[in-house]
């Protein structure tokens, strides 16, 4: 599959948390949890991080496929539901990265 097809960052709209994690956003903490967009996958681990206006930063530990805009972020610890956020947009692709850096190299 082409690389441009996997990300590995995305930004959601703020969160509705059912059990809202133990962590303090306000002091820029971040929470680590593991993540969900389609419910055929796997869960992958990943860093959430909130900005000031309530917006996610989400953080993936390995590029997923297709994350798209409008589809929904779910959050879970050790397989309870946390909390979901509707994806607003994605970080850049994984051919974008590598292009950027074989340029930096050059």
């Amino acid at each position: 599959m082409h690389p441009a097809l996997f990300h590995q960052a995305v930004v959601t709209e703020a969160p509705y948390w059912i059990n809202k994690p133990s962590i303090n956003f306000e002091k820029g903490e971040s929470f680590q949890c593991e993540f969900r967009f389609q419910h055929r996958e796997p869960l992958v681990n990943c860093l959430l991080y909130q900005e000031p206006d309530g917006r996610l930063q989400i953080f993936l530990e390995k590029p997923l496929r297709a994350l798209t805009p409008g589809q929904y972020a779910v959050f879970y610890a050790d397989e309870e539901c946390l909390g979901s956020a509707k994806i607003l947009y994605r970080g850049p692709s994984m051919y974008a990265l590598n292009n950027v850096i074989n340029k930096d190299i050059l």
